[in-house]
């Protein structure tokens, strides 16, 4: 069982840091970074991409089994961002 969680989060994972790559513009970090983050960028990291996606990936790679299920959840919802 915990080999199949295991396995699921590094699939999920993998999903959601490739998506965060794909990220271009910093409307877009913002957009999902209400998703991945607890917070958003503000003033001074707020046009700077490149900060907000490795930012965005340390915390992808850092949370909890529960949290990578709500944030794919909330992606999927919210699909139509790009």
């Amino acid at each position: 069982m915990y080999d199949f969680n295991d396995n699921l989060r590094a699939y999920y994972e993998d999903q959601i840091i490739e998506f965060i790559n794909s990220l271009e513009t910093p409307d877009q970090c913002q957009k999902i970074a209400k998703i991945v983050n607890p917070y958003g960028y503000g003033q001074g990291l707020d046009h700077d991409v490149d900060y907000m996606k490795e930012d965005m990936i340390s915390n992808v790679k850092t949370e909890g089994n529960w949290w990578i299920k709500d944030v794919v959840s909330e992606l999927v919802t919210n699909s139509k961002i790009q």
